[in-house]
């Protein structure tokens, strides 16, 4: 049940991120020239990480009907 409750948070958060790369050219004003391009970058690791841990998710949503429940460190 959390994996679901996880998975929905990551769509959202996956949503707004998307939302900011769509509107990208953001003012930066008379700043360092390098801004857009920081942005850009962190923009696209907000996505990947926001897919890999989905994957992570559906993985553990369908592990733990099987009985596969995820493993703790001891």
């Amino acid at each position: 049940m959390m994996a679901l409750a996880n998975l929905v948070v990551l769509g959202i958060g996956l949503a707004a991120v998307l939302r900011l790369w769509e509107v990208f050219p953001f003012d930066f004003g008379d700043s360092w020239s390098g801004w857009p391009v920081v942005a850009r970058v962190l923009l696209g690791m907000g996505i990947a990480g926001s897919l890999i841990g989905a994957l992570v998710e559906i993985v553990a949503l369908f592990r733990s009907p099987a009985g596969l429940e995820r493993r703790t460190l001891q």
